[in-house]
């Protein structure tokens, strides 16, 4: 996916605006409850094995309900895009189900594009969202609404190489889990005895680089327990600790390998979308999601490695690891509420989970699924990491320009053009402006 820039966030949030106009004039209403002969889902997991899968969850609704669902592909120009769904909304012709990222929901939702899903929860439904893990179902909550139910999470930790912590004398097991969460003390110091150059002066291996990869700014403050908005002031706080303290590291780690030594390793190593320094022996230890596993399956199936949680910046300190994930959604003006309602429930549903997950090695959000070893067998640590110690963003509006800022600053950081209290500083003052305009905001 694209990385979106500040002016491609601006000019998404221009077109939402233009698209607030059209929703004010299209049906907002629930549609009728007749039972339609096609449904049709927009799905921004377009690629396989989840394309697939999605396609498998429609032919068993079909089945059950006699009510065909056809599934297209709507995958998300840069992240944060949500275009079509806003230009199909405001022409009064939405799909009946969308499925989209978590971190993109709040924006629509503030913006009048998705039902509340708060009138449905009612009846045989008033307790449905007990049968899923909290903290999905609390980023889809904001204002006193609720707006998705969620399809599948990710979770993040540390992968090692046990076999090169081994050759620089480093016994692996002082990462075991079972220790809990190593310190970033500790991850500098294997790191440090991994680090190499060759005889030109480049690096041939290094040891960890808290920036790679999934190693970014959300996921050490949101590990960390990092406060991302003031409910009292309406407001994205200037300069958190865990924000200064992350960025502090950032920085100190930048200075200490040379910023520019460690992109021209990154180039050199990791050149393709499917190649990976950790792969090939080259980086000792590295962040990364659950769905990493999949990968080093299919391109370094014979490495020895293992996995632990993301490390704490001191010892005792909290475990926690960044959630994400995707939720089903039912945009506003649909031509069935009801019918929307029941595919949403299904598809989101354990059994609608069950095949999801299965085929593409993400985590269920639907609790009873956790456990189930056909379902998450392979995910190892990942699973209870999520249900113990998983936490998401908050569900903010302004959440794809905050991560834009977010980036700009985390690179000024690295660069030494800016402090962290100062790059922290300018994102509150970018998101905050944007704020201003859903402002009072409640999450939950």
């Amino acid at each position: 996916m694209k990385r979106i820039t500040a002016r491609r966030a601006t000019a998404t949030m221009l077109a939402a605006a233009a698209a607030i106009a059209l929703v004010g004039c299209s049906d907002g209403g629930s549609g009728s409850d007749e039972k339609p002969e096609k449904l049709v889902v927009w799905t921004g997991q377009a690629n396989e094995p989840g394309f697939g899968a999605q396609q498998e969850i429609a032919e068993k609704f079909e089945a059950a309900t006699g009510i065909a669902v056809e599934i297209v592909p709507k995958p998300p120009a840069f992240a944060g895009d949500n275009t079509s769904l806003a230009t199909s909304v405001g022409a009064g012709v939405p799909p009946d189900l969308y499925v989209m990222d978590r971190n993109s929901l709040p924006g629509q939702g503030a913006i009048g594009m998705l039902t509340d899903l708060g009138p449905l929860l009612q009846g045989e439904d008033a307790d449905l969202l007990d049968n899923y893990l909290p903290g999905p179902v609390k980023t889809s909550s904001f204002n006193g609404q609720h707006y998705g139910l969620p399809l599948f999470a990710t979770a993040r930790g540390l992968y090692f190489n046990k076999t090169l912590l081994k050759e620089v004398g480093v016994d692996p097991a002082v990462l075991d889990p079972a220790n809990g969460a190593p310190t970033i003390e500790l991850i500098t110091e294997i790191a440090e005895k991994l680090d190499h150059r060759d005889a030109s002066g480049d690096y041939d291996r290094l040891g960890f680089v808290p920036w790679y990869s999934q190693a970014k700014h959300m996921t050490w403050n949101v590990s960390h327990g990092a406060q991302f908005f003031d409910e009292d002031t309406c407001s994205i706080p200037e300069a958190g600790d865990v924000q200064v303290q992350t960025f502090e590291y950032l920085q100190e780690t930048a200075e200490r390998l040379g910023y520019q030594d460690v992109q021209t390793f990154i180039a050199t190593y990791a050149s393709t979308p499917n190649s990976s320094p950790f792969f090939t022996g080259n980086l000792g230890m590295t962040i990364d999601g659950n769905f990493f596993i999949d990968a080093l399956e299919k391109y370094a199936p014979d490495l020895d490695y293992g996995v632990t949680y993301i490390p704490v910046a001191e010892e005792g300190d909290p475990i926690g690891t960044y959630m994400g994930g995707w939720s089903v959604v039912i945009p506003r003006g649909v031509h069935s509420e009801h019918w929307s309602w029941e595919l949403a429930k299904f598809f989101a549903g354990e059994e609608g989970q069950r095949i999801f997950e299965t085929a593409t090695q993400t985590i269920p959000t639907w609790t009873d699924l956790i456990d189930d070893p056909e379902v998450t067998g392979r995910q190892g640590l990942f699973s209870s990491m999520l249900e113990d110690y998983g936490i998401e963003f908050p569900p903010l509006p302004v959440t794809t320009p905050f991560y834009s800022a977010m980036d700009q600053a985390q690179q000024a950081v690295l660069l030494g053009e800016s402090t962290p209290e100062e790059a922290l500083a300018s994102v509150a003052q970018q998101v905050n402006t944007q704020m201003q305009g859903y402002c009072p905001y409640t999450i939950g």
